[in-house]
């Protein structure tokens, strides 16, 4: 039982967020994360990731509207467009109002399909779902 109960700890540390953390890109460099979108959840998210010790690209429609985040992220963070994001990053997060998913998908569905791995974070807001 203690067998059991003490594999079962190592597994949850294992699959938790902060072992992902510490992931790194092959040949052990940290992951570069970007993320398509830097509002409340793309902010919050890029800069976990940043203060952890990864370079963090934050991307929108106006990437010069993004400055006082990407200062309080630390100086492993910058800003860019959506193409450079996807450019820069090995791992992209998608963290945008559920309406624009499609429209990225046209856009930049080619590059992203080339990433190793992109993570969609993007909801439906409550409003939307009481209106459908």
């Amino acid at each position: 039982m203690r067998l059991a109960a003490t594999a079962a700890i190592y597994l949850a540390i294992a699959a938790s967020p902060v072992a992902a953390l510490a992931q790194t890109a092959p040949g052990g460099a940290p992951l570069k994360i970007a993320t398509i979108g830097a509002g409340r959840e793309g902010g919050a998210l890029g800069t976990l990731f940043a203060k952890a010790g990864h370079p963090v690209m934050f991307s929108s429609r106006h990437p010069e509207q993004l400055n006082d985040l990407v200062a309080s992220a630390g100086p492993l963070a910058k800003a860019g467009t959506v193409a450079d994001a996807i450019t820069f990053a090995d791992v992209v997060l998608l963290v945008v109002p559920y309406t624009a998913v499609e429209l990225i998908g046209k856009d930049y569905g080619k590059a992203l399909a080339a990433k190793a791995l992109v993570m969609d974070i993007s909801n439906r807001s409550l409003g939307a779902m009481v209106k459908s």
